[in-house]
């Protein structure tokens, strides 16, 4: 399989197993927000509440609070990924209910020898694509929390319900923990799926 294959299928993103179906291949597939947790939780298992809130900030926020200034967000991407290894493996994620939203995953990005501008143009189309606010997010993690009360998720339901007394604002969201900073190292970066498809079309089929 060559390298390039290695797209964003929902399959391929959350499991890294072989492409067979694709996201968009028919309106099931799609990911709930229990779906995108859950599958999360199994693939980093080190995961805390801290990764947890990111992750959902991310999935109804989008990628608004890295381009405030936008020429300084354009030159930490461009530092972060000449400090990054290039590696195989999944290129995106979805974290948000419909893979509306995704991650996209530097090392594997530049293993692809994929643009670095256009990857910017998809970040900024998405900035400018707006997002939910508090509102949305509160609905969000108020299924989160009965989520981990009900087990379906591994984390304290009672540090979700502290989290949530954290004031939501995207311009000052938690980091990861340390946990899966050392154990996954993440980079990447924060598009919506129709960002992404624009531009990069070579690879739109696979989303």
């Amino acid at each position: 399989m060559s390298l390039r294959l290695w797209a964003c299928s929902r399959f391929l993103l959350l499991f890294a197993l072989p492409l067979g179906l694709r996201a968009g291949h028919e309106s099931g597939m799609m990911p709930t927000w229990e779906e995108v947790a859950r599958l999360h939780f199994l693939r980093y298992p080190a995961m805390e509440a801290a990764d947890l809130y990111k992750l959902v900030a991310q999935g109804v926020s989008g990628t608004r609070h890295l381009l405030v200034d936008p020429n300084a967000a354009r030159r930490y991407l461009q530092q972060e990924l000449a400090g990054v290894e290039p590696e195989d493996g999944p290129l995106c994620e979805a974290i948000a209910p419909g893979g509306k939203v995704l991650r996209v995953h530097l090392a594997p990005f530049k293993a692809l020898d994929l643009s670095v501008e256009s990857l910017f143009a998809a970040m900024s189309e998405s900035a400018a694509e707006g997002g939910g606010g508090a509102a949305e997010f509160a609905i969000a993690w108020r299924q989160m929390i009965r989520l981990a009360r009900r087990g379906r998720i591994p984390v304290s339901a009672a540090e979700l319900v502290r989290l949530a007394g954290v004031p939501f604002d995207p311009l000052a969201w938690t980091h990861h923990s340390a946990a899966f900073e050392r154990l996954y190292r993440p980079h990447y970066r924060v598009v919506t799926r129709k960002a992404f498809r624009r531009h990069f079309p070579e690879l739109a089929a696979e989303l």
